[in-house]
């Protein structure tokens, strides 16, 4: 192998790699999304039920009497009742299990795509592709990585990106890298 093909082929699983990692770091970053906002929807619907609960006269007056705060009971009740309230909107305006749902749909997708830049770079890597068959195969990936990113309406936040990245410095299951060494 001239030193010219090999240099275009360390250049191409160089290119797959960095497509790889982008990928596995956008997927992880829906996961941690999704993750996210099922943890406030199931925080919204315990702290709904609770204030609820305790907005009920009758429960809070007789509690409040009894620690000596009875002349604050009328406050308190109306303070928790207007907390209930709030949740209670904020469902309708926050869909958040719905978000949470096209989070984890685009983290398949993306996933879907990451296993197969990896099987892309270790195909051309062990020799099953040549130069050509591996660039034809790349710019298919990329249009249909396209499409994909396109499709995805929702955004993850910094937060998410931070947590994404941190999962992937941990796991050394999640860090791939096929880059040929000095003289292969």
């Amino acid at each position: 192998m001239n030193s010219s093909h090999a240099d275009n082929q360390t250049q191409l699983l160089i290119q797959f790699n960095t497509r790889c990692s982008r990928i596995l770091s956008t997927y992880k970053a829906h996961e941690a999304a999704a993750d996210r906002l099922v943890k406030l929807e199931s925080c919204r619907k315990g702290a709904s039920i609770v204030l609820t609960a305790l907005s009920a006269v009758t429960f809070v007056i007789p509690v409040l009497e009894t620690v000596g705060l009875g002349r604050y009971s009328s406050v308190v009740v109306s303070g928790i009742a207007l907390a209930a309230t709030m949740i209670a909107l904020s469902s309708d305006s926050v869909d958040w299990r719905g978000r949470a749902e096209q989070h984890s749909h685009a983290a398949r997708d993306l996933r879907r795509l990451h296993l197969e830049y990896q099987s892309l770079m270790l195909d051309f890597r062990v020799g099953r592709l040549t130069l050509e068959e591996a660039l034809e195969k790349r710019d298919k990936l990329a249009r249909k990585e396209y499409k994909v990113l396109s499709r995805i309406s929702v955004r993850v936040k910094n937060s998410d990106s931070d947590k994404a990245e941190k999962k992937i410095d941990s796991d050394t299951s999640l860090q791939m890298n096929y880059v040929l060494r000095e003289g292969e």
